[in-house]
């Protein structure tokens, strides 16, 4: 019963200012697609497989300075080097992530 009273009283107080309940629903909306939208990229992203064959064989090939990881991306050079001096893999490939801060 609390709770319906509730509900009506909240109901009542939106519609004495329609541009709140306007600016209250957009905002839900937003919230909520913007949800969904991560959820989907994430589920995308991190849960589902690799859609390769024979995903668990996959390597990452990151470059060292010293021998410590230096952090930083293969150039194209270096990919197209160490592809055509490798006879260990039965395929390479590259991906390139270009982040804007």
């Amino acid at each position: 019963m609390n709770f319906l009273f509730d509900i009506r009283y909240a109901v009542r107080l939106l519609m004495r200012s329609p541009g709140f309940l306007a600016l209250t629903v957009t905002a839900m909306a937003a919230g909520l697609g913007l949800s969904f939208y991560m959820l989907a990229f994430l589920d995308h992203i991190a849960v589902r497989p690799l859609s390769f064959k024979n995903g668990e064989s996959m390597v990452i090939i990151v470059p060292t300075l010293n021998g410590q990881m230096s952090g930083g991306s293969v150039s194209t050079h270096e990919f197209r080097e160490i592809k055509d001096g490798t006879t260990s893999f039965s395929m390479m490939g590259a991906q390139y992530l270009m982040l804007q801060t």
